[in-house]
């Protein structure tokens, strides 16, 4: 649970500033520790289409998922680190 004490809100004139605690930070860098971002170069293809192709290419062991960020950017999260290691040394 986080709460007040667990980060703090420095605003300055066009940024805001978040300082969280060692354990949000921990926690945070956890969750976000086997996520690539992928840009695949020529025709843009949908989330369907990204989340086929690295099924059939790299054939995960566990599930993954997904995430359309727009203008032709993925997030990909990967439960294992087999996975994320997997489609991060030998790409799609």
């Amino acid at each position: 649970m986080v709460n007040n004490k667990d980060a703090i809100v420095e605003k300055d004139r066009l940024f805001s500033k978040i300082q969280f605690a060692d354990k949000i930070q921990m926690m945070l860098d956890y969750i976000i520790r086997k996520i690539i971002h992928i840009r695949l170069q020529g025709r843009p293809i949908d989330y369907k289409a990204m989340f086929n192709r690295i099924s059939a290419t790299r054939q995960p062991q566990r599930d993954f998922q997904v995430i359309n960020l727009e203008n032709d950017y993925f997030a990909v999260k990967f439960v294992l680190d087999y996975d994320y290691i997997n489609v991060l040394t030998e790409g799609l």
